[in-house]
């Protein structure tokens, strides 16, 4: 039955659950794709964890917040790395199984039960060492009407786990359909280096030294600025974290300070090479045609790079020798990169979302 003429409730859910750029960005790509499709739709962010973030989805625009499900016509599982684990120790995996469990997987009983239509859109998948989590996510994705993951590592997990070969699309990450709204960044001087590490791995693996003498070497030879991908990130000075080294050394730096993806969104068309721990961060920066030096925190990260064929701008933390480290950012910003090759393939997200909404 098409419903395009009466009232419908599309529901959007994804990683939600903290003011993250990268999250925040993709899941109101599909929001943006669906109001596209149905301009009519009533949104529902089920388990959105905040009115904050819930407005930066859907840009300000009416939504409601119904974990019940209740009179929802379908449900789209939007764009993210929630059906994958991350590296860590034995302790933090465990965490992770069980809060990602409540988010994502807990409730998936009430789609089954009020036979509500969904899909899965690029997301990433696997590893997933835990049997019972894993065998919790075969059963949503054998139920699904679409799949569509953002990597051929993610259709290979799928395969192996015995979902049907032919009912799974790889697309590409749908942050990839972004370009840059800026011709040019303009003549300066100096060229503008975007610097985004949140976290505590370089003190964990030993390598702040080493990284805050690279700091030093971009100092000198660039205009270097601190990039946020949540709010007043560089000024919590978590122990072990960049931040608060920088203060310790009293280097001083201008920030570009995170307010909203929108906003993200302009700043990053500013520089002219990222450094960057995230994973969105880097897309945004090969979607812009800006090289980017990856140091990730986490190793699915790769895949990207992998994907764009700029792998050997993807380092691990052990590698992180001061020389190798200026040697290989002079590489990655001597590399220029012309188009970016996966668009086409990240808005065949698109296409599909369009044709699960047409079939409802």
């Amino acid at each position: 039955m098409n419903l395009m003429n009466k009232k419908e409730t599309i529901a959007i859910h994804g990683s939600y659950f903290g003011l993250n750029f990268g999250d925040t960005l993709i899941i109101s790509i599909i929001n943006n794709w669906v109001k596209e499709f149905r301009p009519n739709a009533e949104i529902n962010l089920p388990f959105v964890n905040s009115s904050k973030e819930a407005n930066q989805i859907v840009f300000n625009e009416n939504y409601i917040k119904d974990p019940s499900l209740k009179n929802t016509t379908a449900l789209i599982f939007g764009p993210g790395g929630y059906f994958g684990e991350p590296n860590g120790s034995f302790l933090k995996r465990q965490y992770w199984y069980l809060r990602n469990y409540k988010r994502h997987l807990f409730w998936n009983k009430k789609l089954y039960k009020k036979n509500i239509p969904f899909m899965i859109v690029g997301v990433g998948v696997g590893p997933i060492n835990n049997s019972l989590m894993r065998k919790t996510i075969i059963k949503l994705f054998k139920k699904a009407q679409f799949i569509a993951v953002r990597d051929q590592v993610s259709k290979d997990y799928l395969v192996d786990w015995g979902i049907p070969i032919e009912t799974i699309n790889t697309t590409r990450d749908v942050a990839l359909s972004i370009e840059s709204k800026q011709e040019k960044r303009g003549l300066r001087d100096k060229r503008r280096i975007g610097v985004h590490f949140s976290g505590n791995e370089l003190s964990k693996f030993g390598k702040m030294d080493e990284f805050i003498a690279f700091i030093k070497y971009l100092i000198q030879n660039y205009e270097v600025v601190l990039v946020e991908d949540e709010p007043n990130q560089t000024k919590k000075l978590n122990s072990g974290s960049l931040y608060e080294r920088l203060k310790f050394e009293k280097i001083s730096l201008p920030t570009v300070n995170y307010e909203n993806p929108k906003k993200l969104l302009n700043d990053l068309q500013m520089l002219d090479a990222i450094i960057t721990s995230k994973l969105h961060v880097g897309i945004l920066g090969y979607s812009y045609l800006i090289p980017v030096l990856s140091i990730p925190k986490h190793k699915k990260t790769r895949r990207f790079y992998e994907q764009i064929n700029r792998s050997e701008f993807c380092l691990d933390f052990q590698t992180l020798e001061i020389e190798f480290l200026i040697k290989t950012f002079e590489e990655c910003i001597a590399s220029p990169i012309m188009v970016n090759k996966m668009k086409d393939g990240a808005l065949l997200n698109k296409k599909m979302v369009g044709e699960f909404l047409s079939q409802l």
